[in-house]
């Protein structure tokens, strides 16, 4: 192994170490200790995941069934899969959204047209579409069936891992997190169905085929040039490298409620936006009356003196409603669609505002004693000094 670094080394031994194990529960010991290994790795903890470990592992056992591998034989192994760094580009049909513009950038993600896909891709969703429109049938022409697939989303996105595994895990979360913003925008689920990908900018193409309970049946969006600012400002904010704190907050409320359209029972639902609201307005200083802290928030944030009571009022019930809930006292009202919506539409102005708010220049939501501007200072600046409407 001369030339190698030490890191590499170190993985070699333990993958052989684990190979040469006969039973797979002791094998995988060396697997964890790869791992945490590779997790703290400069070089290798963003390329190198467990489902890429995993599969090396199989795959090199299955070759090696009847063969007592050498660590120069594991090393030349490694060289050509683990070591190796490749390019992925992904392609993810999402069949409920559609026209929307070729090149539109969603997160880290961009928009294809259909006809913008390799030809091979292209290929390989026509063929699963036929057999679609044959399984299933329709009450529309084969050609129409089509037409509206070609409709679609096709989000890409393109990255570098060392396997397949680690790759799609990585695809994936890019590709939920550019739903998470379709998801707040439209208030409605999507899912990931099938997808394509290409290795290396080859002409084979793999694809991975949907799970047939998570076919999407629900009515279509679609594209709105009035969401174009809204989409464009959470594109910053989601992919920001250094986020700061109110943006990472503005980050987590954004998949909370994202979360949530998944979920049909109203109660789940709710608690999840109250979560959000939490996410967005309280801190890690906030220890007691919490309730009563994100109403306050939440009504000097949103409104001016004349109203500020009123929301305060609200928030601070829908809050209780939601412990009441958790804490499953059987003597109230169970939480209903019409509450549901009531905290959606406080938590997606609390959301709006915090994004305007950050266009102005704040950075926190807890206080801060340095220059950097706070929510929590806000609050208090407007609570305090004796001015009646919303001032910046």
């Amino acid at each position: 192994m001369s030339g190698k670094n030490s890191e590499e080394e170190r993985i070699v031994k333990l993958f052989h170490t684990a190979i040469s194990e006969p039973d797979d529960r002791q094998g995988f010991e060396s697997i964890k200790e790869i791992t945490t290994l590779v997790e703290r790795s400069k070089k290798y903890s963003d390329l190198i995941l467990r489902p890429d470990l995993v599969d090396a592992y199989y795959i090199f056992k299955r070759e090696n069934i009847a063969v007592k591998a050498s660590v120069a034989e594991v090393e030349k192994f490694l060289k050509d899969s683990l070591f190796k760094t490749a390019d992925y580009d992904f392609y993810f049909p999402i069949y409920r959204a559609k026209r929307y513009p070729d090149g539109y950038k969603i997160g880290n993600c961009v928009a294809l047209a259909f006809e913008k896909l390799p030809q091979k891709v292209q290929e390989i969703f026509l063929k699963d579409w036929d057999s679609e429109y044959t399984l299933q049938g329709s009450g529309m022409s084969k050609e129409h069936f089509i037409v509206l697939h070609k409709e679609s989303l096709f989000l890409s996105c393109n990255l570098k891992a060392n396997g397949q595994g680690g790759a799609t895990t990585k695809a994936r979360m890019q590709c939920e997190q550019a739903l998470d913003l379709l998801r707040i925008v439209h208030g409605t689920s999507f899912k990931i169905n099938d997808f394509c990908f290409v290795v290396d900018k080859s002409s084979e193409v793999f694809h991975r085929l949907p799970i047939m309970e998570l076919l999407e049946e629900k009515a279509s969006v679609l594209y709105s040039s009035g969401s174009d600012s809204f989409i464009c400002t959470l594109n910053d904010i989601m992919i920001a490298q250094s986020p700061t704190e109110l943006e990472q907050k503005i980050k987590n409320a954004v998949h909370l409620f994202a979360v949530a359209t998944s979920v049909s029972y109203p109660e789940v639902k709710f608690v999840i936006l109250c979560s959000a609201m939490e996410a967005m307005l309280l801190s890690s200083g906030d220890k007691d009356y919490l309730g009563w802290k994100l109403a306050e928030r939440a009504a000097f944030l949103l409104e001016p003196k004349a109203k500020r009571e009123s929301t305060a009022k609200e928030v601070a019930d829908l809050y209780n409603m939601r412990s009441r809930f958790v804490h499953q006292d059987a003597k109230d009202e169970p939480i209903t669609s019409a509450d549901y919506s009531s905290i959606e539409n406080v938590m997606l102005n609390v959301l709006l505002r915090l994004i305007e708010m950050r266009k102005r220049g704040y950075t926190r939501v807890s206080k801060c004693k340095n220059a950097q501007l706070s929510i929590a200072d806000y609050v208090d600046m407007v609570k305090y000094s004796g001015v009646g409407d919303i001032i910046l």
